[in-house]
């Protein structure tokens, strides 16, 4: 777990190009950006333990870059589906840390559902 802490100073100078452009015009890149996304958490809440790591500072930034997707109305639908299924990984992935964001994401994230 040593190599773990070492690596996550770097967490930041990683997350944060993959985060804007989650944002960009091309749906190619944008497709490619939520795949990150969805990366980037498992590397942020790994399914072990990891001590003297806080993930927390990690969870917003990550949703709302996809949230920003998400509600996009007008989009390609290979970035509608990245969306949707990076959506699903964050909420089942952070959701005891949304808080008060969940009502608000998951009556998007059913509505983009059931129009795939």
């Amino acid at each position: 777990m040593g190599a773990f802490r070492g690596f996550s100073g770097y967490l930041e100078a990683l997350s944060s190009p993959g985060l804007s452009t989650v944002g960009k015009r091309y749906y190619k890149v944008t497709a490619e950006a939520l795949g990150v996304c969805g990366e980037l958490v498992h590397v942020v809440r790994p399914n072990i333990e990891v001590h003297g790591f806080d993930f927390k500072p990690y969870v917003h930034p990550i949703y709302d870059a996809i949230m920003s997707r998400l509600t996009n109305q007008d989009q390609d639908q290979e970035v509608k589906e990245c969306a949707i299924s990076c959506m699903g990984l964050v909420v089942s992935t952070f959701s005891d840390n949304l808080g008060h964001q969940l009502p608000a994401c998951l009556p998007v994230l059913v509505d983009r559902m059931g129009g795939t």
